[in-house]
């Protein structure tokens, strides 16, 4: 029994989350009125920035929770028995403001709950929704035509905008569509070209920028030249 809970102990203070084990502390009336820290491990101790948490009253520790609906949750997992896990964000009066992920959940008449820090997480989530806005952005008012290609399956992901406003040439016409059926849009003396530049993109390293030049029909029967510039940026497992 003492090997166990020392195997428990270390298994409890070694986590990455803080870790609380609670029991209900009720009024006269049974509803659960607070909690009292059973147990609660080094991770929870530095979230709290306070030690010897063990007999301490949550409230007392952490009088916020009655007004930020944390407590609510608490008291409704122990009533109702339902897991929860959810993220919080936590501003206090002496602390800046942080994320947490929190898991809760019943277990007979005691209460477990888990809490990370998941800020940073959030953050850099945030930097990289921004970064992909930004890009898009990017693409959708660049005057030149961005197309993005799946070489292994040969068929067109993305274009910023139309190739020419001629019939089947419009951006959502050619979405989809195989790169070679865009080809009865070029001229014929160019199409060997454009096959060429593909298997050189197809074949080159990552770093290696390919070029060509090519007539595409414009809207009045007459060929309007292009330039493109391509390179592989993922490949697959096969390479």
């Amino acid at each position: 029994l003492k090997e166990n809970n020392a195997l428990l102990q270390i298994v409890f203070d070694t986590t990455n989350e803080g870790l609380l084990v609670l029991e209900p502390v009720l009024e006269r009336s049974n509803e659960i009125a607070d909690f009292k820290i059973l147990r609660a491990n080094k991770v929870m101790e530095g979230l709290q920035g306070a030690r010897g948490l063990e007999g301490q009253r949550y409230l007392k520790m952490n009088p916020h929770a009655a007004s930020n609906g944390l407590m609510e949750i608490f008291k409704e997992v122990m009533k109702k028995g339902e897991f929860r896990d959810f993220e919080f964000w936590c501003e206090l009066p002496d602390k800046p403001g942080a994320w947490y992920r929190i898991t809760t959940r019943k277990h007979e008449n005691l209460l477990i709950v888990s809490i990370e820090d998941i800020t940073q997480r959030k953050e850099e989530a945030e930097k990289l929704k921004e970064n992909i806005r930004f890009k898009k952005q990017l693409a959708r008012t660049s005057p030149d035509i961005i197309m993005i290609l799946d070489l292994r399956q040969e068929h067109i992901k993305y274009l910023n905008r139309d190739l020419s406003s001629l019939p089947g040439m419009r951006r959502n016409e050619v979405l989809g569509k195989k790169i070679q059926d865009i080809f009865t849009y070029v001229h014929p003396r160019e199409r060997d070209n454009l096959m060429k530049f593909h298997e050189k993109v197809m074949s080159g390293t990552n770093d290696h920028i390919t070029e060509t030049e090519f007539r595409v029909r414009g809207e009045h029967t007459e060929w309007v030249w292009f330039s493109a510039v391509a390179n592989v940026f993922k490949r697959n497992v096969q390479g």
